[in-house]
């Protein structure tokens, strides 16, 4: 699930392909600070802008990334 800016102001279903810094090259399966990350939903492709943090949840404590 993936919230937050332009493209996604309600939660959807997400696939993140991975990390990018604009160009062609994709590191996949990865989120890095600074890069931006490209994303599949409804069929279509996104990439955000510049990932300034962000944070992993699940059974447990939350990890926060910055």
């Amino acid at each position: 699930m993936v919230q937050g800016g332009p493209f996604f102001p309600d939660f959807v279903e997400a696939r993140l392909a991975g990390s990018t810094f604009g160009g062609t090259f994709l590191t996949m399966h990865w989120i890095g600070g600074g890069l931006q990350m490209e994303i599949n939903s409804g069929g279509e492709r996104f990439v955000t802008s510049p990932v300034r943090s962000f944070w992993i949840e699940q059974d447990g404590p939350v990890h926060n990334t910055h």
